[in-house]
């Protein structure tokens, strides 16, 4: 099935756990954490505008026709993402979970070497591109992993609140 991850099962194959309204651009935003995608629909049309995520395992002329291609330096995907804000200036700001940092079961990350972070994301729908602005998270390694919940929360482009919601070790590990 297209777009499938570890989460995936047939019970949950989205897991819709953010949406938000964009009035500047009349759209939907959908966050499916079990497919590590967002999406953007037109709430006037219902119709597909873009979707945002590693495209591995989707079908090509769908991955052509509405996948988000990245530009600029120090790209990555989220993965397994728990929540989106829209800052005033039209930038995404997701809560990256970092779930295995990969669709391919053989080529997923342990707990042990992931993190989480929150990323800023700009969208240029016109060209179909997205570029990585900023993240924070990463440098702080698995001390910040969150494989479960997480949230942002933009109070302006400068003033953003990031919350780590999961971090469940248990003797170092």
């Amino acid at each position: 099935l297209d777009g499938t991850s570890e989460m995936w099962s047939l019970i949950d194959w989205f897991h819709l756990n953010s949406i938000l309204y964009d009035s500047v651009t009349d759209s939907l935003i959908l966050s499916g954490k079990n497919q590590d995608i967002l999406v953007s629909i037109n709430y006037s049309t219902l119709e597909l505008n873009w979707v945002l995520g590693d495209p591995t395992n989707w079908e090509d002329t769908f991955v052509s026709d509405y996948f988000l291609t990245p530009i600029g330096l120090d790209f990555e995907w989220q993965y397994g993402q728990s929540d989106v804000a829209l800052l005033a200036n039209g930038d995404l700001l997701i809560f990256d979970n970092g779930i295995n940092k990969s669709k391919l079961r053989e080529q997923d990350i342990t707990a042990l070497d992931t993190y989480s972070r929150a990323v800023v994301y700009r969208v240029d729908s016109s060209l179909m591109t997205i570029e990585q602005i900023e993240q924070y998270g990463k440098e702080l390694g698995t001390v910040f992993y969150s494989p479960e919940y997480g949230n942002v929360a933009a109070h302006s482009n400068t003033n953003i609140l990031i919350h780590s919601g999961e971090n469940t070790m248990i003797n170092g590990e």
